[in-house]
Order: structure tokens, then sequence, then C-alpha cells
């Protein structure tokens, strides 16, 4: 009896323990043997230990189970407990209501879901690999395992955190492991009992902060960039508006976050560029254009923002010498033999055939020479681009040169060459082009 009395009057969370199971149990049968000693029908007893029985293994079951993730949502589970059980009390309070709220700010509740792990569950997890096994039993995508102590007036908080993402390469697994060890600060002190309740916030802030990133990068790396984005946005925000300690976890954060939207950015418009390829439907390149103008920082400058800007302004605008200004900003030691195709192009579309010559004379030195070997891929995309353009009425016969060019001195496609290097002499018939004329004719010779 006085066992049972000890439960009866100790940690509340002992009930869900196998030990409480039993002493329900225990109860139940109490229960039902009083009722027989009032009514004197073993029948009706029976049945009320029974009742009494099934009710608690359902509670008991329910108490011991963890829900799963509503369905289309990313799941974050908090485990985060102390052994003593007014430490643990005041966590839950202070700290683990506060991380909850800091977790998910307003536009992301569509898409996340917290679980907090109760504290009798939590106990059992002495470690953060055993505690690991909740994720798939709760189906979740990150894990936040803590452990607090109390030493004097001072709080220790140590914690760990898992996150879930599809299979990556060895090279890419690292790089996450390095950006998330970056992100992620492993222990919180936490001083002064008179200043508990401010210092809990802005620790559950920072934790919310590095576990809010480190699910952008999950999100990042399993091509969830929707998720991404909007994590990253938001984490941005809350750091500029907010003041927070200068940890180097956070430092980091700030640093990298910049560096993670340019990336989605990157993608993004790479994917609107492919679709107007494949529909012709120009407002995807509009939408392309909007996108690059996101792009933040030194990236602005890279070949990739530069040319897409370009391929905008000439495909929205007809604006040749503004598609040529964005070419030009590229700096010379990113110059390859795609910038002088380029560079070649725009000088057809000025009329200027001494330019346009020179430019595409550059670009086949290059890949005579063997340095930086022209892909087929980028041949390819850049051969496309110009026959819509010519196809389209935009071009003129110039362009037809230098198709036949591209085909016979770079693309090696002598039958394609010589059916090109034809029209263009069939569409140059005003004399202008003089240059391109003789070229052509030589060419051809040496091409029957």
């Amino acid at each position: 009896m006085d066992k049972i009395q000890d439960i009866l009057l100790s940690d509340k969370t002992k009930w869900w323990s196998v030990k409480g199971l039993i002493l329900g149990f225990v109860c139940a049968l109490l229960a039902s043997v009083a009722f027989n000693a009032l009514i004197e029908d073993r029948v009706i007893a029976v049945r009320v230990f029974i009742i009494i029985a099934v009710s608690w293994m359902v509670i008991w079951i329910s108490k011991n189970r963890i829900r799963k993730v509503s369905k289309g949502k990313v799941g974050i589970l908090l485990c985060v407990y102390s052994k003593d059980e007014d430490v643990d009390e005041r966590i839950r309070e202070d700290f683990v209501s506060r991380l909850n709220e800091a977790l998910i700010s307003s536009d992301e509740r569509v898409l996340v879901d917290v679980i907090n792990v109760p504290s009798h569950i939590a106990l059992r997890y002495d470690d953060f690999e055993s505690a690991c096994q909740l994720l798939s039993q709760a189906k979740a995508h990150f894990l936040l395992y803590g452990v607090v102590r109390k030493r004097g007036d001072q709080y220790i908080l140590d914690m760990n955190a898992r996150v879930v993402h599809r299979e990556l390469n060895d090279d890419s697994k690292k790089k996450l492991r390095r950006d998330i060890d970056s992100a992620w600060i492993k222990r919180y002190k936490i001083n002064g009992a008179d200043e508990t309740i401010e210092l809990f916030e802005m620790s559950s802030e920072m934790v919310a902060v590095s576990s809010r990133y480190i699910i952008a990068l999950a999100a990042l790396a399993s091509w969830a960039f929707d998720l991404s984005e909007i994590l990253l946005i938001n984490i941005k925000k809350e750091l500029s508006n907010k003041s927070y300690p200068d940890l180097p976890a956070i430092t980091e954060i700030k640093k990298g976050i910049n560096s993670k939207l340019n990336s989605i950015y990157l993608f993004y418009a790479q994917r609107y560029l492919q679709i107007w390829v494949e529909t012709r439907d120009e407002s995807n390149i509009k939408i392309m254009e909007d996108i690059l103008n996101k792009v933040i920082g030194f990236e602005k400058r890279s070949g990739q923002v530069l040319t897409g800007l370009a391929i905008a302004s000439l495909v929205l605008r007809s604006d040749i010498r503004k598609s040529e200004a964005y070419m030009n900003k590229i700096k010379k030691k990113y110059r390859d033999k795609v910038w002088f195709l380029n560079q070649g192009f725009l000088s057809a579309c000025q009329s200027n055939e001494r330019q346009a010559q020179n430019n595409y004379d550059v670009a086949i030195g290059m890949n005579e020479s063997g340095n930086e070997s022209l892909s087929l891929e980028k041949i390819s995309e850049f051969e496309d681009f110009m026959c819509w353009y010519i196809n389209d009425g935009r071009g003129n016969s110039l362009h037809k040169y230098l198709l036949a060019v591209l085909n016979d001195k770079i693309k090696g496609d002598v039958d394609r060459a010589r059916i090109d290097y034809l029209d263009f002499l069939d569409k140059n018939i005003d004399g202008s082009n003089p240059l391109s004329v003789k070229n052509a004719i030589s060419r051809l010779s040496l091409l029957e």
C-alpha cells in the first residue's frame, strides 16, 4: 500500500509508465471489489472492473502515443525535458511554449506542424540517437532534442537536432552537414534566477531561428524550393527586426540566407527560361526577369543573371543596346566562348558585320585551341535561340551567315552549314555584308 500511495502522490507522469498501467488495473480491481461489497453482485462487479480496466488501458495507450504529422505539412518534433520535475515544469511553461510560438510565423502555419513530445515520453530517451526513433513514429521531418539541467541559479540547455531530407550524394551531404553545423548552437547557459523568463525567451528564439534555417536547408536539398524560400525570407526579416547576440551561428545564418535565396531564384529563373524554350510563351520570360531582379548581392553580376536579363531585354522589348549593356557587365575572366558568340549575335542585330565576325573569330579560336571546350548542350541552346530569332522574323541575313559559321566551324555539321550558307546568299540580295558574302562563297567551294 505504501508503494501505491507513493505513486499516487508523486510525479503524475508515472501514471503513464508500465507501473502506472498496472496500478490502474489494481485501482479498477479495488473499485469493483468495493462495488461488489455494496451491491453483492459479482457479475456486475466483474463488468465494472472490465469497463474501468479497458477505459484505463485506452487512456494509457493514447497518452503514450505521439500523434502523426498532419498530411502535407513539415513536421517538427520538440523533445525537450529535464529529469528534475520542478525544472521540467518551468521549461515547459517558459521555454517550450515560447519555442513553439517562435518556430512558426503567421504565413507558415499552413506549411508546418509542431508536435510537443510529453515529458513522460521524452524521459524515456536518455540520448539523442535513441530519440531519433521518434521521427519515424510521428512521420516528422525535424527533431529538436534538448535536456535541461540546473546548476545553482544557472540553467544549462543542451540541444541537438536532426533533419530528414532526400538522398544526397556524398559531396552534397558534406556540404549540408557543414551548413547545418555552422548554424547550430549546441549549448545555452541561462543565468540569473530573476531574469530567467527573459533569457528563456531569447534562447527559444535563437533555437527557433537555427531550427527553421536548418529546415530551410533540408527543404532546399530536397528540392522543396517554395517552403525553403518562405522560411528563408521570414528568418531574414526576423534577424533584421530583432536584436540577437553576436554568436558565430547567427552570423553564419545571416551570411548564408542570401546565398541560399539566390540559389532558389536561379533555379526558378532557369526553369521559366526552359518553359519559354518549350512553349515560346513570353510571359515566362517576364517571370524569369522578375525573379532575376530579386537576386541579392554580388550574384547580381554573375553570368547567369546578366545573360538572363539580356535575353529578357531582347525578347520582351527588342532592346538590343540594353541587352548588350548587360552582357558587357560580365567580368572579362568569365567571358568564354558563349559570351563571344552572344556578342557576335548582338552585333548582327545591329547589322555590324565587322564586329559580328570579330566576335565569332574569337569564339572559334578559343574552341580550336582546346581551351574551355564548348559543351554540346550550350551550342544547342545558342543555336536554338538563334533559329527562333530568325524564324520569328526578328533576324536578318547576317544572322543566317552566323548560323552557317556556327554549324561549319564550331559544330562541324558540314551538310547543315552548306544549306545555311546558300540560304544566306539567297537572302542577302541587297548587296550588304560583302565580307560575309565573300567568306560564304569561299567556304562553299571548300565544302563541295
